[in-house]
């Protein structure tokens, strides 16, 4: 591997390197989907989290009103009520949709990011070592992607 190192004036360089780590990725095709449709990015990530909490929080909470307990009241047999569960309700309804707009924005971030310190010569990357790095990420992206997915059909299997 060659080695990276701080670009001196004249050694700084238009061509930036960028990194697709979302290839094949559902989520970010949705995403891309929504951010297409021309009402912007906040629209965009709005939109996620209603489809986020209703994949999540409201079977559950369509199960818990079907259930023989209260939602908001403590007895004898159930002393948190669905409503009073604190943990899950944070869980479902901030941490979760959180954690998947994070998701979805880590392309922007980190193309954005890698753009900035390049431009700036914080670093420069000969151009052999673009094309060898790209095709490392694509692969690891593509093998981390592969890799979920098959964790994801055994724990299926298993349950």
């Amino acid at each position: 591997m060659s080695e990276i190192e701080p670009a001196t004036g004249s050694q700084k360089s238009t061509s930036v390197l960028v990194l697709d780590t979302t290839a094949g990725s559902i989520i970010h095709k949705l995403f891309g989907y929504l951010e297409r449709a021309g009402l912007g990015q906040t629209f965009a990530l709005s939109v996620l989290y209603i489809i986020v909490v209703s994949l999540t929080f409201l079977p559950l909470l369509i199960g818990a009103m079907r259930g023989p307990h209260s939602l908001l009241v403590r007895g004898d047999h159930l002393q948190v009520p669905f409503f009073f569960d604190l943990d899950i309700l944070f869980a479902l309804l901030v941490s979760l949709p959180g954690l998947i707009i994070l998701i979805v924005t880590d392309q922007h971030v980190l193309t954005r990011s890698l753009k900035t310190v390049q431009l700036e010569g914080t670093i420069t990357f000969p151009d052999d070592e673009k094309i060898r790095l790209k095709s490392i990420r694509s692969d690891a992206a593509r093998h981390q992607r592969r890799a979920t997915g098959v964790g994801y059909l055994q724990y299926r299997s298993w349950n």
